[in-house]
């Protein structure tokens, strides 16, 4: 049950593991045979975020998340004194995107067409496609999709 886990042990359980904690975010990596697996777990995150914000903060907190698919560069970055091991490239850069998207709308996990054409069961997610964008650094459109298979939750009025 998503209750009684906290969002690494979510991500954990789907088969990914965390890269890296980015201030008030979450690199987390799937292997592209986990695609509907990292579905999954957005979904899940989503529905323990509604459940936490309710039972431990009384506020209403959003978070987005972009998903995406492809390969990547994993290695040690940094000099001698500062080391991480951690991905980079486009894929990586791409999901970044995704998320940063989710604050201007109103969708709280977005995935792009690698992703979508990666997933094994896309009938078990409700996916609308949303159309190609450009992201400021490429020349070229993605198109992107929305996933909902959650609804909001809405906190009482505060006095």
């Amino acid at each position: 049950r998503s209750s009684d886990l906290g969002i690494w042990e979510i991500i954990y359980r789907y088969h990914g593991y965390i890269d890296k904690y980015l201030g008030d975010g979450i690199l987390a990596i799937f292997d592209e045979q986990y695609t509907d697996d990292a579905i999954h777990a957005a979904i899940e995150i989503q529905e323990f975020i509604k459940k936490f914000q309710i039972s431990t903060i009384g506020k209403y907190i959003e978070i987005g998340i972009g998903i995406n698919t492809g390969n990547v560069i994993m290695g040690t970055i940094g000099t001698k004194r500062r080391m991480d091991a951690t991905v980079v490239g486009d894929v990586v850069n791409t999901a970044s995107r995704l998320e940063s998207l989710t604050r201007s709308k109103d969708y709280k996990i977005l995935i792009s067409e690698s992703t979508y054409e990666s997933l094994m069961h896309r009938q078990l997610f409700s996916l609308h496609d949303l159309g190609d964008i450009v992201p400021r650094w490429k020349k070229e459109n993605i198109r992107i999709y929305w996933v909902d298979m959650f609804e909001k939750v809405e906190l009482p009025e505060e006095n």
